[in-house]
């Protein structure tokens, strides 16, 4: 019987804490805890733009059409409309793989190859607000473009960062980047807690 209760009061317990320490090292958490859910309240194209994001994994270049998804925290969604090129070192990243996207979000068994430049037709780049390489730019109300980046946000926001309708702010030095490469998307998690490299594959 007092092994039981002993079993009941420390050890089970110890289990459960053990077995959140172990959710939060694999998932680390992107997002600023501290802000909560935001709407994204305003969508604004500029004209078209040229910048570059660079990390130690990746060098994003790009130039063209760009709009932002503006929240009361700031601007936290950056979607490109064009062509881009993306630089990686695949042997920098902690993770890789592919990630399969059906009911939920698998991690697949394959091993696959990434190449070290891809060009990009559109991406989705999520970022906090004090993120210094936010493109800046006038707003030039193209509702055309307006139209196309929030299409393109409704189909993949879903995958990251999000809650329910609303979105989450990514921690500052935090970038989730999500790229169309043609017949599949390419993902990158650049935060200092996880640096991830997947193909996206929608089952």
């Amino acid at each position: 019987m007092k092994k039981a209760i002993i079993i009941l009061v420390i050890v089970i317990p110890l289990l459960i804490l053990g077995y959140f320490i172990w959710k939060t090292v694999s998932h680390p958490v992107l997002y600023d805890g501290d802000i909560p859910s935001q709407e994204i309240t305003q969508w604004q194209s500029l004209e078209k733009t040229r910048f570059t994001l660079h990390a130690d994994i990746y060098t994003l270049t790009y130039q063209g059409d760009v709009v932002l998804g503006i929240t009361g925290a700031g601007p936290t969604v950056i979607v490109l409309l064009d062509d881009g090129n993306i630089t990686v070192h695949p042997d920098r990243f902690e993770q890789s793989g592919i990630l399969h996207i059906g009911n939920g979000v698998e991690m697949g068994d394959e091993e696959p190859v990434f190449d070290d430049l891809y060009t990009f037709n559109n991406a989705i780049v999520r970022v906090n607000p004090r993120d210094r390489d936010i493109p800046p730019g006038t707003n030039t109300g193209n509702d055309t473009l307006l139209n196309s980046a929030q299409s393109m946000y409704r189909q993949k926001h879903s995958r990251y960062l999000v809650d329910n309708d609303k979105v989450r702010i990514p921690k500052e030095h935090v970038r989730v980047i999500d790229m169309g490469i043609g017949e599949k998307d390419l993902l990158i998690i650049d935060s200092d807690m996880q640096k991830s490299l997947f193909y996206i594959q929608t089952d």
